[in-house]
């Protein structure tokens, strides 16, 4: 048979099989309303938050069946600003025991209309008291890895400083002027760490260190650190590596642009595609809460190629970014998939989108994010519901039941334009959690290949930790994208305005290290706090694929049904991952796969079978394997 043939075949077929597919009437999926929820302790009430452009109309709140059946749970209608909260008390519901419940809400703007928010995802609902589902993430406090003079850190990376392959640990000291800047502690292969700053760093005076950022500037194959310094400290301390660990002091990094402000973060970022990292600073005022003005500019350092760094005067003269916010950090990452990095910068007023032209110069792309993004921590991208593209996680004061910690880039899944960010769902802090989040780390915790989140946060008097979210996709065996907390997390009480993550025993898990400024225990391990994790990653970590995608190009179109049939009759490339050509989710591979895409592609037939539009997993080793898909973040 011919290529040709064999396109002609399959679409005559699925337009013939088309004409017996009946259309359904489902409701609109609208952005426009919202909920929120926090999750009830057994034995009582959920809250729920609602917020729409719809005044004084009646709503339903529809709970999802395990068999994802939609039925109504309770009824309220908006207020006079579109608003409404209400409380849900379901523990005595027997249909929705011992399940992930799912929450939506569906309202009626307009007589014959139907606007449905997205659906929420909350903790188990069980019976009774005694119920709940229980997620054991096995890490255990480290007392001894450290040495007793120790000082406090501000913020803290692991890296590989010396090349030894085991995990370093910097930490930037923020508050003790004679312990300096910065702290070296090398690790010796088992996770035990000794402080070598005296023999590895140069004279680096009484300054105080704000933030660290650690990259290759000279592109030698080592991690050169740059160290942002306090508030009027003229210069920032950028420290060379020599390649075995020790540090050199580069005095031609350029002067502060504005010496008296205080410099609260930034990132190195390869912006003009030549190899060698540039920097974006973002400054803010001298106190945490300061008058707006000329101290709060951001400025963009250039890199010869060789880390020597000269200010962009034309970066600070565009002001692509608004001069009366005060700018708390910055991270890198190609949020439109153009093969260059994009810049987002988080701030205390709205936040900002700088997009990549390609050859380094940023254009504003605020319009892409939403505005209510505001007052905003600390960032990370990654790719959290595996859909290849890279999502936004937001650390910030989550106060409002409707705040923002989750933007989902809407190509990918979302099926809209990259590059474009709308809210997504996360669950709202419950008690005894600490609504201040000042920082965040996002990784795979638990080695099953999608993104965890970890909150560095404000205690507020009422003992809060640090809180542990889990990906739902992977071992758990739901949605990728949708998160849970791990009351198991075993941080303790404090202020935390930073997390580092990495093997740092070598035994194959991530373990976390956490500086505690607000430690009232006076131990080295409560104020830099290590947690060992006992989840070793698994070998074999789940796979991820999406269904439909049959020659892994990142869309669905003929292509994938024209792969398919010239595996079947022509001897053509096997598809990288056989249970994403499985369309129908038979359990095999056949012709009726490459008829059923192209009877939803071109005839309105049913979608493929999950996992579909977003990515899925599957651990089942059989036939029709898969290659894993790993999440992406930055």
């Amino acid at each position: 048979m011919s290529r040709d043939l064999i396109a002609f075949l399959a679409l005559g077929a699925s337009l013939a099989l088309g004409a017996v597919v009946e259309a359904t009437d489902v409701p609109q999926l609208g952005d426009s309303v919202h909920v929120s929820a926090r999750s009830a302790a057994p034995g009582e009430a959920i809250e729920l938050w609602v917020s729409s452009p719809y005044p004084n109309r009646p709503f339903s709140v529809l709970a999802s069946s395990p068999s994802r059946e939609l039925f109504e749970v309770a009824s309220g209608t908006t207020g006079a600003s579109g608003d409404a909260s209400l409380s849900l008390q379901l523990v005595d519901e027997p249909t929705l025991a011992g399940v992930d419940l799912r929450l939506a809400i569906e309202l009626e703007p307009d007589a014959g209309a139907v606007v449905r928010s997205r659906e929420i995802l909350l903790e188990a609902l069980p019976v009774d008291d005694a119920g709940g589902s229980a997620r054991e993430t096995a890490f255990e406090i480290a007392t001894d890895l450290l040495p007793q003079d120790t000082p406090i850190g501000l913020v803290a990376e692991l890296v590989d400083l010396d090349g030894d392959g085991d995990a370093d640990l910097l930490l930037a000291v923020g508050d003790d002027p004679e312990s300096g800047p910065l702290r070296v502690l090398v690790n010796d292969g088992t996770g035990h760490f000794a402080d070598e700053s005296a023999l590895r760093l140069p004279d680096l005076g009484s300054s105080t260190g704000r933030a660290l950022l650690v990259a290759d500037i000279d592109l030698d194959s080592d991690l050169d650190v740059l160290v942002l310094t306090g508030v009027g400290e003229p210069a920032h301390i950028l420290l060379r590596n020599d390649g075995e660990g020790r540090f050199a002091l580069d005095e031609s990094f350029p002067e502060k642009h504005a010496p008296d402000a205080r410099a609260n973060g930034g990132v190195f970022a390869d912006l003009d595609g030549d190899g060698a990292v540039e920097i974006l600073i973002a400054y803010g005022a001298p106190g945490s809460h300061g008058a707006e003005g000329d101290l709060e500019r951001c400025e963009l350092l250039r890199n010869d190629g060789t880390g020597r760094f000269a200010r962009d005067a034309e970066f600070l003269a565009d002001d692509l970014l608004n001069p009366e916010s005060i700018h708390l950090g910055a991270v890198a990452g190609d949020v439109d998939r153009d093969g260059d990095l994009d810049l987002f910068v988080f701030r205390s007023g709205a936040n900002g989108l700088l997009l990549n032209d390609g050859t380094g110069r940023l254009e504003y792309g605020s319009a892409q994010i939403p505005e209510d993004t505001a007052s905003t921590y600390g960032a990370a991208f990654a790719d959290v519901d595996l859909d290849q593209d890279l999502d936004l996680v937001l650390a910030g004061a989550v106060f409002s039941p409707l705040a923002t910690s989750l933007l989902l880039n809407q190509g990918g899944a979302q099926g809209g334009k990259l590059g474009v960010f709308a809210p997504g769902v996360f669950p709202m802090p419950g008690t005894g959690q600490s609504p201040v989040r000042l920082g965040l780390r996002v990784a795979d915790i638990d080695g099953d290949g999608d993104a965890d989140i970890i909150f560095a946060v404000h205690e507020l008097g009422g003992g809060e930790a640090p809180d542990l979210y889990v990906n739902q996709g992977g071992l758990q065996r739901g949605d990728a994208g949708t998160f849970l907390l791990d009351s198991s997390y075993p941080a303790l009480a404090g202020v935390y305005a930073s997390i580092a993550t990495a093997d740092i025993d070598g035994d194959g898990d991530l373990d976390h290290v956490l500086p505690n400024t607000g430690s009232t225990d006076g131990s080295v391990a409560a104020q830099n706090l290590i947690l060992l994790s006992a989840r070793h990653a698994a070998p074999n970590p789940p796979l991820a694929f999406r269904r439909g995608d049959a020659n892994d190009d990142l869309a669905l179109d003929l292509s994938d049904a024209l792969f398919v049939l010239s595996h079947l009759f022509l001897g053509g490339t096997e598809p990288p991952c056989k249970r994403a050509a499985d369309v129908n989710g038979s359990g095999s591979l056949d012709l009726s796969d490459p008829i059923a895409l192209l009877q939803y592609l071109f005839a309105g037939g049913t979608p493929p079978q999950s996992p579909f539009p977003g990515f899925g997993d599957s651990d089942e080793a059989a036939e029709l394997g898969c290659r894993a898909v790993r999440f992406v973040a930055f």
